[in-house]
C-alpha cells in the first residue's frame, strides 16, 4: 500500500515537474502569437510609408506621371496630419493611404504604385523568413514594421508609434523627401 502510494506520489510529481514547462512555453507562445498578430496589424503603416516613397520616385523618375499643383497640395494636408500623428494606428494608416488612393492620386499614378508594390514583392519571394501576410520577407524587412520588439511593446502599451517620422529608417527618410518635394510644388 506504502509503495502504491510513493509511487503515485512520484508519478504525481513527475506530471507537475513536466507540465511547468509546458504552460512557461504556452505562455511565451502567447507572448509571440500576440507580438505576431500586432506586427501583421502594424504591416499597413509600412505600407502608408512605402506609399510615400513610392510617389517620390514617381515624381522625380516619371515625368508624365507627376503631381499636379492641387495633387501636391492635397497630399501635403495629409502628410501634415501624418506629421502631427504621434501614435499611427492601423486605422488611421488605412484611412490615410484610402484617401491618398481614392482622392488624391489618378487611375495611371495608381497603376504606377500598384506595379512598385507588386515588383518589391516579387523581389523579396526569395529569402524564406515569413511576413506577417505570409509573403517572404528581403532584407530589413524586419525593421520596416516597426522592427524592434521594445518599439511594439511601446505601441502595445498604449505608446507612441510613428515610424514614417523616423528619420533613420527609409520610409522615414522617404516621407521627409516627399514633403520637401511637396512643399516645392504647391
Amino acid at each position: 500500500m506504502q509503495r502504491q502510494s510513493i509511487a503515485l506520489t512520484l508519478m504525481a510529481a513527475a506530471l507537475v515537474w513536466a507540465a511547468v514547462p509546458t504552460s512557461l512555453s504556452a505562455q511565451e507562445y502567447s507572448s509571440a502569437s500576440a507580438m505576431h498578430q500586432l506586427r501583421a496589424e502594424l504591416v499597413v503603416v509600412t505600407e502608408l510609408g512605402r506609399l510615400m516613397g513610392f510617389i517620390v520616385r514617381m515624381q522625380t523618375e516619371v515625368q508624365p506621371l507627376a503631381l499636379s499643383r492641387e495633387q501636391a497640395g492635397q497630399l501635403w494636408q495629409i502628410t501634415e496630419e501624418i506629421r502631427r500623428t504621434e501614435r499611427m494606428t492601423p486605422d488611421r494608416a488605412t484611412a490615410f493611404l484610402e484617401k491618398i488612393e481614392d482622392q488624391v492620386l489618378s487611375a495611371a499614378q495608381l497603376m504606377y504604385t500598384d506595379q512598385q508594390f507588386l515588383t518589391r514583392d516579387e523581389k523579396r519571394e526569395p529569402s524564406d523568413s515569413p511576413t506577417p501576410r505570409g509573403r517572404t520577407a528581403g532584407p530589413g524587412a524586419e525593421g520596416e514594421t516597426g522592427g524592434s520588439s521594445g518599439i511594439i511593446a511601446t505601441y502595445a502599451a498604449g505608446g507612441p508609434y510613428n515610424p514614417l517620422l523616423d528619420e533613420s529608417r527609409q520610409i522615414g527618410q522617404d516621407f521627409l523627401e516627399l514633403r520637401e518635394l511637396l512643399r516645392q510644388r504647391r
